[in-house]
């Protein structure tokens, strides 16, 4: 704005209570307009902290994805380490019982052999031919017997190993189903969380603009009202357009005295 006329430079123009009173209104409209500004600017500053304030948050929340799924990944990596773990403990639990019912089958085998040999010996001189026909049949019997025995042993470690892929099969994907589920829920948990405080920060972001916005609609009538005050004022165009020493000149010695 331009400069305020003074009381002094008004003397020629109006008289001297009516010039102060127009002085008064100057400043009291001058003072109000630079408090209007320096609002603006705090509220224009506080606009700009929430923004940034708002991009922090919106980092964090990108590293706590990711811290998030990085947990995952090490979850699903060491329960896949155990599981394999535990599957391997059981093969080998497994083979040693079959070695060790091995060992006692061929030591019964042994022994078996060593009675039937002892048998023989013993009836080799009476019957040698009814002997190797016994013995034959003999023979034969235990063939297949072992034969069965190993079909039989066969299908136990055939059933065994099903079994033992389908409970660590069913166990995974338990485990797999619980994780995905707690995940699940802890994310929409998350969500709604965030949502609920995004919310709550566009609220209070819009009543700020709106109250700007009023704020700026009343200062804009203040400066419309103050335009059309200065136009109807009854200072000639003179006194406005004289400077401070020109209309020091010309205002009488007494008034300076008083000023």
């Amino acid at each position: 704005m331009g400069r305020v006329p003074r009381p002094f430079q008004l003397a020629g123009a109006l008289p001297a209570d009516r010039a102060l009173k127009l002085q008064h209104a100057w400043a009291t409209i001058d003072q109000s307009q630079a408090q209007s500004r320096q609002e603006l600017r705090q509220v224009e500053e506080q606009l700009v902290a929430e923004k940034r304030e708002l991009k922090v948050i919106g980092g964090i929340q990108i590293r706590m994805n990711w811290d998030i799924w990085r947990e995952e990944r090490k979850q699903q990596n060491v329960e896949w380490q155990q599981s394999e773990l535990d599957g391997r403990e059981l093969h080998k639990d497994h083979e040693t019982g079959m070695k060790r019912i091995a060992e006692t089958q061929a030591q019964e085998s042994r022994l078996n052999k060593l009675v039937d040999s002892r048998e023989r010996q013993r009836f080799k001189s009476d019957a040698r031919s009814a002997s190797r026909e016994a013995d034959r049949q003999h023979q034969q019997q235990q063939f297949k017997t072992c034969a069965e025995h190993s079909d039989m042993q066969k299908g136990i470690v055939a059933r065994e190993r099903a079994h033992s892929r389908e409970v660590v099969a069913n166990r995974r994907e338990m485990a797999v189903k619980d994780r995905a589920a707690q995940a699940a829920n802890m994310l929409q948990e998350k969500s709604q969380e965030r949502e609920s405080l995004y919310q709550e920060r566009r609220l209070e972001l819009a009543q700020a603009m709106r109250e700007l916005q009023a704020e700026k609609e009343r200062l804009l009538g203040n400066i419309q009202y103050s335009k059309r005050r200065c136009a109807e004022s009854p200072i000639s165009d003179r006194v406005r357009d004289l400077t401070t020493a020109q209309a020091q000149r010309c205002v009488p010695q007494p008034l300076q005295a008083r000023n």
